[in-house]
């Protein structure tokens, strides 16, 4: 199934990004994706990233016997950092991300310019957001 495919194309492409992150800064980090809950917000004390892959929209491209499938997505990177402790930690996070993942192809998915989200609070966390809008395209064999 393509929707499967492009999601793994998608997280493929964050953890390559974590892995450099990880070796530049020195510092492990925490990914939570598609709110699975794998990290305790109550035991979590780091600043941690927060990856949901969205799919939006879709639509026929042609009229064509083998017409393609446009898919519109977006994937949100939601840097979490505690309360109280400013907004720069989140900032640099969402800046050594968003840039090696925006305007790029991955797989089968390509990405757009990088918008950013409004900033909320929730449970003590301070939570940025970018959105990663993206596209691919499959094509259906019409009998």
């Amino acid at each position: 199934m393509s929707l499967v495919q492009a999601r793994a194309d998608l997280v493929t492409a964050v953890e390559a990004v974590r892995a450099a992150y990880v070796t530049a800064t020195g510092q492990p980090l925490l990914v939570d994706y598609d709110n699975r809950d794998s990290v305790s917000q109550h035991e979590q004390h780091e600043t941690w990233l927060a990856v949901n892959v969205k799919f939006v929209d879709a639509y026929q491209g042609d009229l064509n016997r083998k017409p393609f499938h446009r898919h519109i997505g977006v994937l949100v990177l939601e840097a979490n950092t505690k309360e109280g402790l400013g907004s720069t930690k989140n900032l640099a996070l969402l800046d050594f991300f968003y840039t090696r993942l925006h305007g790029r192809t991955h797989g089968i998915v390509r990405t757009l310019l990088t918008d950013m989200r409004p900033d909320r609070k929730a449970d003590g966390w301070y939570k940025r957001n970018v959105g990663v809008p993206f596209w691919f395209d499959v094509v259906v064999n019409i009998p």
